[in-house]
């Protein structure tokens, strides 16, 4: 299969860019979805992406959702058990990097959060503002 590079995300300083790899070798998972950065080096060339690891990378589709402005914090899709490894169901986590790495990542409560799972199918983004959830699709249906 062919190795495919989706989900770009920006840190607010524009020095790390986050991306999930599928059917990647090097990924937890190999047929699933991992998240890779790449830091930016201080000639402003992009260094060799780099698997972002465990707990970040289980067995399921991972990916970020957003970074924090002091890059300490990333909201990414679907839930984590508590090993770190297992997936946990689809939602929305949050994870903290302490001083030894990325913590296992926690659900994120979301009221009135429904997946539903035809928006995968169909190219179905979510988007979260103070007032409200709100759907985007990029795909003509």
């Amino acid at each position: 299969p062919t190795i495919e590079e989706t989900n770009p995300v920006i840190s607010a300083d524009g020095n790390i860019l986050y991306f999930d790899r599928k059917n990647n070798p090097a990924n937890v998972e190999t047929d699933k979805d991992d998240i890779w950065y790449s830091v930016k080096d201080r000639n402003g060339k992009w260094e060799q992406a780099k698997n972002i690891g465990r707990p970040l990378n289980n067995k399921d589709y991972n990916f970020v959702i957003s970074s924090s402005p002091d890059n300490n914090t990333l909201l990414l899709g679907n839930k984590y058990a508590s090993d770190g490894v297992s997936p946990n169901g689809a939602g929305v986590s949050i994870a903290q990097k302490g001083l030894r790495g990325w913590e296992i990542p926690k659900d994120v409560v979301i009221e009135d959060y429904v997946n539903n799972v035809y928006s995968s199918l169909f190219n179905v983004d979510i988007f979260l503002s103070i007032e409200k959830l709100v759907l985007y699709s990029h795909k003509v249906l």
